[in-house]
């Protein structure tokens, strides 16, 4: 079944949908989804997202392989639903909005094709840094809050995301932004089906263990401390443009390469912390001055490549959970309240 012959049909709660909507940026999580625009008769509009019916069977393959696989997907994205509605119910004002769930049934389809609607924004933070290739201090900052208090909501109801990237990072008007696609989530209590991956999203941001083949047992130590250097990853790519991964792939010498390297993964810790120092100095670099060493010390402390090590030394020292996130909310949301301020007296002149 192709795409565009769910153009038109209506959920029971009334959003039709308009049109298809293609991908922008690197998208994981929808790789066996397709989107859409949807309007319902109060003029309101939505963001349907159905699942892909097509088995995608090669020749000659397996077929009981290929039922088995699809059959998988549907129960991930009832998962997700789930996970989704769970947000929406907490109202955590950092997640999108799940508006509705259900099935299509489509003329001359056998089965029904499952749907999930979210609220729509004009667009993500890729599509808004290719249209404006650079953000001013204060949008930016703003996002690095909005997106660690998001995070931090997710974590507080036991769900880590483990696919933080810019087309995953959705923009309202007035700059509003959410975290949006929970198709990679995991809750810590309900387990997701289906084969629980190496890689827990896209290879293009994944955390340096993860690419090694060195995963962690433990809910903290695997998802949370993941989560965390995702995070530190955007704020790597708001300020030069590319996320953490890519960053170091460039400084490491080919040897030290995830595709390369043969030894146990701690052997390989102290390149990668040779080479998260050179992308920090470029970090700093690309900074306004203002705040470039606070970026450069909070995103060190996100993004160290011991999963064991990561998060602010504070909480690693203390008592509580050593991945939590208040710190860093707190601190993105004194240099966002700094830069805005310093906005407002400039355009006041």
């Amino acid at each position: 079944m192709e795409r565009d012959k769910l153009v038109g049909l209506t959920t029971p709660r009334g959003w039709k949908l308009l049109n298809a909507r293609e991908p922008s940026g690197r998208h994981t999580g929808g790789c066996h989804s397709w989107g859409y625009v949807a309007a319902n008769d109060d003029g309101d509009f939505a963001f349907v997202k159905a699942l892909d019916m097509r088995l995608g069977l090669e020749k000659d393959g397996d077929l009981q392989a290929a039922l088995k696989a699809h059959s998988t997907r549907v129960d991930q994205f009832r998962y997700e639903w789930d996970l989704a509605e769970r947000c929406t119910s907490a109202r955590l004002s950092g997640v999108v909005q799940a508006l509705e769930e259900g099935y299509f049934e489509v003329e001359g389809e056998q089965n029904p094709v499952p749907f999930l609607v979210f609220e729509l924004a004009e667009g993500d933070l890729r599509e808004q840094s290719d249209l404006e290739r650079r953000f001013d201090l204060a949008f930016r900052l703003q996002v690095l809050h909005k997106t660690a208090v998001g995070l931090a909501q997710l974590h507080g109801i036991r769900i880590a995301l483990q696919d933080m990237k810019p087309s995953n990072i959705i923009v309202f008007r007035d700059h509003v932004t959410k975290i949006a696609d929970l198709g990679n989530a995991h809750h810590r209590e309900i387990t997701r089906p289906g084969v629980d991956e190496q890689i827990a999203a896209d290879k293009y941001y994944a955390p340096p263990e993860q690419l090694y083949g060195a995963v962690r047992s433990g809910w903290e130590t695997r998802r949370l401390a993941a989560d965390l250097y995702l995070l530190g990853s955007i704020a790597v790519f708001l300020t030069t443009g590319v996320g953490m991964t890519q960053s170091l792939k460039t400084q490491l010498r080919d040897e030290h390469w995830w595709t390369n390297f043969g030894d146990e993964y701690e052997q390989v810790v102290p390149y990668l912390r040779e080479a998260m120092d050179a992308v920090l100095e470029e970090v700093r670099a690309e900074s306004e001055e203002e705040i470039a060493a606070e970026m450069v010390e909070l995103i060190g402390y996100l993004c160290d490549p011991d999963p064991d090590e990561r998060g602010h030394p504070k909480n690693i020292a203390g008592a509580g959970g050593r991945c939590g996130l208040e710190r860093f909310v707190s601190r993105f949301d004194r240099m966002a309240s700094y830069a805005e301020y310093r906005l407002r007296r400039a355009s006041s002149r």
